[in-house]
């Protein structure tokens, strides 16, 4: 079985990332057929498949020659990981929405407000309503805050703060917490090294979206074990 979620998770993480790409050039994702983005030469079925087709060209172009962004195989990969944490169709779609957000985030600082309303619509089937306190309060625990900032240092911005407020309300005020953890340390971690190689200077806008989504990711998957382990630590 998780063979075949892993497939599946390739194969729409592939689609996920054309769709993203696609939307900001205001093309269309879903009847055009792929393409070399340099010649535009129409891609076989063969160099098409998630992975394998990236391997069989060499990660070049059979036609031009031009190099293909390793970005492809990289999210094929990663849906291949999603697919497989996926228990029902519900998180597995919520995975590729919040991949969605990542990517586009990363390319136009961005995070679309349809994105955030499947990220909803997906949530609510997962959510455990028996405790709806709860994620109330998630709801607003971190992007309460996080608001306050962008409104003030503009130290966020307000996509941000709406995809904590969504992504609260389905993982509940402890997970909500421990998923933004997980990001500003990641988030940390990835600033530092960016700034150190020269890739990036103190005022260079950085998009939070990817990292986000990272630590919402955690938070939903292992959110619950990570806080046990950490009283199991404490106590």
């Amino acid at each position: 079985m998780w063979l075949w979620k892993g497939i599946i998770g390739s194969v729409v993480a592939s689609f996920v990332n054309v769709m993203v790409i696609r939307t900001q050039k205001k093309q269309n994702y879903v009847f055009s057929r792929s393409c070399c983005p340099e010649c535009n030469h129409v891609l076989s079925f063969v160099e098409m498949i998630p992975l394998a087709g990236f391997i069989i060209r060499k990660g070049k172009c059979h036609y031009c020659g031009c190099h293909i962004s390793f970005r492809y195989p990289l999210v094929e990969m990663i849906g291949i990981i999603l697919g497989i944490l996926s228990n029902t169709v519900w998180e597995f779609v919520m995975f590729m929405d919040l991949l969605a957000i990542a990517l586009y985030d990363h390319d136009t600082m961005e995070i679309r407000d349809s994105y955030l309303l499947v990220l909803l619509i997906c949530g609510l089937p997962v959510m455990d309503f028996r405790y709806l306190n709860d994620h109330m309060l998630g709801s607003v625990i971190v992007s309460l805050p996080m608001l306050m900032i962008a409104l003030s240092v503009k130290g966020f911005g307000l996509g941000d703060v709406k995809l904590m407020a969504a992504a609260g309300f389905i993982l509940g005020r402890e997970r909500c917490i421990l998923g933004f953890v997980v990001r500003c340390l990641r988030g940390s971690v990835i600033s530092l090294y960016r700034l150190a190689s020269h890739e990036a200077q103190l005022k260079d806008q950085i998009p939070f979206g990817p990292y986000l989504v990272l630590g919402i990711m955690i938070g939903y998957a292992y959110g619950f074990r990570l806080i046990d382990f950490y009283e199991l630590l404490c106590s």
